[in-house]
């Protein structure tokens, strides 16, 4: 399964430091048939990058319409 990310990081401050927050978009492409309806759904991530407390940590939602 390849998963892109594409967007901007916004830093926030945390005590002393500007710490980065990217939101992102995140596009799921799999040959696998477990995960083949992910290739097409709506996909946002949020997550936290601290280069002087790794990992950065990323936590992926799935977009539902509500209007139907």
């Amino acid at each position: 399964m390849l998963v892109c990310f594409t967007g901007r990081t916004v830093f926030v401050p945390r005590g002393n430091e500007m710490v980065g927050r990217p939101l992102l978009m995140a596009l799921f492409e799999s040959d696998d048939e477990q995960y083949a309806w992910l290739n097409s759904e709506v996909c946002i991530a949020e997550g936290i990058h601290d280069p002087q407390s790794p990992p950065s940590r990323t936590e992926i939602y799935l977009c539902t319409n509500d209007l139907e």
